[in-house]
């Protein structure tokens, strides 16, 4: 039962570490990891869900579009809201990127 297990486990982080960049391989490579426990950290420090604020307010700073149904100052107030929240996930943007980012928005739009 117990080689049963220990191959299971090696055959799974085997999958796990297959999968990951060269430099993670060589942080998780140890035997110390389970499949469970490697499984569980990696989901823990990379998952982009638990990851919240950051990832989400990249990803809405990126896909926001103006709209004709909200003013222009609206618009950009929200605009410079998802960029505070990136600042404070410490993914401050240069100022230069953010207005161009905001006039090609409303150029789009």
């Amino acid at each position: 039962m117990l080689a049963q297990w220990t191959e299971r486990d090696q055959i799974g982080r085997g999958a796990i570490l297959s999968a990951l960049s060269n430099t993670l391989f060589d942080v998780y490579c140890s035997d110390s990891y389970t499949v469970k426990s490697l499984w569980n950290e990696l989901d823990q420090k990379y998952n982009i869900e638990e990851q919240g604020l950051e990832k989400c307010s990249d990803c809405k700073f990126m896909r926001y579009q103006m709209v004709e149904d909200m003013s222009v100052a609206e618009q950009t107030h929200e605009i410079i809201n998802l960029e505070h929240a990136l600042a404070d996930a410490e993914m401050k943007l240069p100022e230069k990127f953010l207005v161009l980012s905001i006039v090609d928005k409303i150029f789009k739009s």
